[in-house]
């Protein structure tokens, strides 16, 4: 039997890891297309609507079966080329872009969230009214703003006053715009301007700050229309960097009612999708809960999860979701994944040091670990840092318990940062 042709759009280095430990790959034939793109979503050099005309070429010529994206942005492609050829399988962009851009996220689906407000910096800063416009807005301080379709936590800051405000939205002005202006076109392009007018605007989410105690993420699929539930995940942030994440572990610690909650609206939320045409393809949500049991969204990826694949192939029986999705791509019913009885956690190795990265973090010995993924190059120069840190890399462990793992982690961020005294450790 020849093997499946697969086109992974848009790849990070952990796609190229795990499409080769997939098991049974002698069943497919992964086929790479890469692009300038940053983890954060951030490019200047990245032309969507050209990258799309090369897939749309290279689907041809080489007879692809299934394409893959894994990242927010390259999940827009991905959705659009389900629309345009008959035999991939898919989400429609519409719904993918629900995922992607958190005002309409909060606008669209209608699930209990902070409060909101949106920030057209292109009208503000014309006017020259920051902060007429901060002094109008209906919600108290702290905020938490966020590039409108960013990715990965990129360029999220909080603002104590108006002052961090207005600091933050000259930023976005400064950096952000010119970093995410590859997306206007496309979305132009292939979705209604008029139903979505904030694709031609330069946006910011602002939002109220929540300062509940957990942080959950429900990750799951949509096959032929059904919901399936792959686990829920806790969310961990450092006591002395609240907005800095630590790490998440897999499956939650939390009661099994607050887990049932949370299935549940998970549930709604993607269903809620589903009208909008959502299909075909991995969708993750991830909720603040209160110590009360309350729960309210944060956001939505309309995509898997990658660095969590090692994990679930580990913890999980018939949980490797590459091969699910290959499997819903072709039509078929992916099998419900169960519990064996291990656990295992995602870790991120964080900065707040502004230097050179090689002066930063050891990248020969992270070389020899086969489960760190770098998110950084050597000779990158480390000048912005916002509220959450910059990432320089993750390590997925999985063991008999969540003490055995944290340790582990620790162990490893010692060796690897350079000047750990910039990085939180509790």
């Amino acid at each position: 039997m020849e093997p499946i042709p697969i086109l992974v759009i848009c790849p990070r280095q952990i796609d190229y890891l795990n499409c080769q430990n997939i098991p049974e790959a002698e069943k497919y034939e992964f086929h790479f297309m890469d692009a300038p793109l940053e983890l954060s979503g951030f490019s200047q050099d990245f032309d969507m609507i050209k990258y799309l005309e090369k897939c749309r070429q290279y689907i041809k010529q080489h007879d692809i079966k299934v394409v893959l994206a894994t990242r927010d942005i390259p999940s827009l492609l991905q959705a659009q080329l389900s629309q345009e050829f008959a035999h991939l399988r898919g989400p429609s962009l519409e719904s993918s872009f629900l995922c992607l851009h958190k005002y309409y996220t909060h606008q669209k689906i209608d699930f209990p969230s902070s409060k909101y407000e949106i920030c057209l910096l292109e009208k503000e800063e014309k006017e020259n009214n920051f902060f007429e416009y901060i002094q109008k807005i209906d919600i108290p301080f702290p905020w938490m703003m966020k590039p409108c379709t960013g990715a990965c936590s990129s360029s999220i800051f909080k603002a104590n006053n108006a002052q961090e405000a207005r600091d933050g939205m000259a930023f976005y002005k400064d950096f952000v715009v010119d970093n995410l202006n590859h997306l206007q076109p496309f979305l132009v392009a292939y979705l209604d301007p008029n139903k979505y007018p904030l694709i031609r605007s330069d946006s910011i989410l602002v939002e109220e700050y929540i300062d509940f105690p957990y942080k959950c993420c429900v990750d799951g699929c949509v096959s032929n229309g059904e919901i399936l539930i792959w686990g829920i995940s806790d969310s961990h942030y450092y006591s002395t960097k609240p907005e800095c994440f630590a790490d998440y572990t897999f499956p939650s610690n939390l009661h099994k009612s607050i887990q049932e909650k949370l299935n549940q609206g998970y549930k709604k939320i993607v269903q809620k999708l589903i009208e909008y045409g959502f299909n075909n393809q991995f969708i993750d949500v991830e909720f603040f809960i209160s110590d009360k049991g309350e729960i309210k969204v944060i956001e939505i990826n309309g995509r898997m999860i990658p660095i969590s694949a090692p994990l679930y192939r580990q913890c999980l029986n018939q949980g490797d979701p590459y091969t699910a999705l290959i499997s819903i791509a072709m039509g078929t019913r992916p099998k419900n994944p169960t519990f064996n009885g291990l656990v295992g956690g995602i870790f991120y190795l964080t900065t707040f040091a502004k230097d050179i990265a090689k002066n930063l973090f050891n990248f020969e010995l992270a070389s020899q670990f086969s489960n760190v993924e770098v998110r950084v190059s050597p000779e990158q120069e480390i000048t912005e840092i916002s509220v959450s840190g910059l990432t320089l890399a993750t390590v997925n462990l999985v063991g008999n318990s969540y003490v055995e793992i944290h340790d582990k982690a620790n162990n490893i961020r010692r060796k690897l940062l350079k000047q750990s005294e910039f990085s939180p450790w509790n």
